[in-house]
């Protein structure tokens, strides 16, 4: 009993501190001694610490459902997109008087009809997701314009924007919760079989199958956790904003990637990777992007460091051997 219970110890540790954790560990304080020599009197103030874990927390929590879906061999570019339908979707109920919770309920459902979509083209047809969920990426740029008219729709809800914006010690509830989630998912990954077969049906889809483990059904129920996290996503902005904007979401499936390969995943294939590196690897780029902030530099340099970031991390999936990798 006793060397069971020091085994999950042992996985949890690892599954909390990977090899790719500990360097963007070290990346990350790096990046706060630079912060700090830089912008002395700016970079560590409470203000400007709320500043980053606020912008970081959404963002966050969609990564952690997207690194798990990673895993599994799952992914899904039309997250962005995802998150401002979603956002539409729960503004114009709100416009027409249903509850918040009512309008929470219709526009989740949207997104499991837009998951299970998803799903049923990559797990039953065997379609590549890349194409697939990019065409679901841009149909739903395209419908959330046309629901909101080109144009922000209002949507204040009192009791959602204080949860939004609630702080507990001077840090984000938002971020509490998406930490709290992603300490969760990871556990979960290590200890339990639900864990394993995420990993397993990533790593050899055919033995996978071959041993058991239902593939498809777990793929088809990712497909859908991510749609609906994202879809979340976009709930708890009109939250924080009192609005559904037009361009939310757009370009945030890079946002939510890059950190995701930072942290040491695979695009080619499952099974690699570690959801509390993702969490780093979100911070990672949060610091740098309010870096850039502070320094007043032309804030379309993100994109070009995110963009670096992808082709870094691929290529050196590449070389570790793609989908030979174990």
């Amino acid at each position: 009993m006793t060397q069971l219970v020091i085994s999950r110890a042992q996985r949890i540790g690892k599954a909390l501190v990977a090899s790719s954790t500990r360097v963007l560990i070290i990346g990350l304080l790096l990046l706060i001694v630079v912060g700090w020599r830089l912008e002395p009197h700016l970079f560590l103030t409470s203000s400007n610490l709320y500043v980053i874990s606020s912008a970081a927390s959404v963002p966050l929590l969609i990564t952690i459902a997207a690194s798990v879906a990673l895993l599994a061999g799952v992914i899904d570019l039309s997250v962005g997109s995802m998150t401002g339908f979603g956002a539409a979707v729960f503004a114009i109920c709100i416009g027409h008087g249903l509850v918040p919770f009512a309008a929470a309920a219709v526009a989740l459902i949207c997104a499991m009809a837009v998951g299970a979509f998803n799903a049923t083209a990559c797990v039953f047809f065997g379609a590549n997701p890349l194409i697939v969920t990019l065409g679901t990426l841009t149909a739903l740029q395209g419908l959330t314009l046309i629901l909101l008219n080109n144009i922000s729709l209002a949507a204040f809800v009192p009791g959602l924007y204080n949860f939004t914006n609630a702080t507990w010690a001077g840090v984000p509830v938002l971020l509490l919760i998406a930490l709290v989630f992603g300490g969760a998912a990871s556990i979960l990954l290590a200890v339990t079989r639900w864990g394993r077969h995420i990993r397993a049906a990533g790593g050899d889809p055919a033995v996978s199958n071959r041993a058991g483990i239902p593939v498809g059904k777990l793929k088809f129920c990712l497909f859908i956790l991510t749609a609906v996290i994202a879809c979340l996503g976009g709930i708890l902005y009109v939250g924080q904003d009192g609005a559904a904007q037009t361009t939310l979401g757009f370009g945030l499936e890079l946002q939510i990637y890059a950190p995701i390969l930072l942290a040491g995943y695979s695009l080619t294939r499952g099974g690699v990777g570690n959801v509390m590196g993702a969490v780093t690897g979100v911070a990672v780029l949060e610091v740098v992007d309010n870096l850039l902030n502070l320094r007043s530099v032309n804030p379309y340099w993100q994109y070009i460091i995110t963009g670096a970031i992808i082709l870094v991390a691929v290529y050196a999936d590449v070389l570790r051997g793609g989908e030979r990798y174990e």
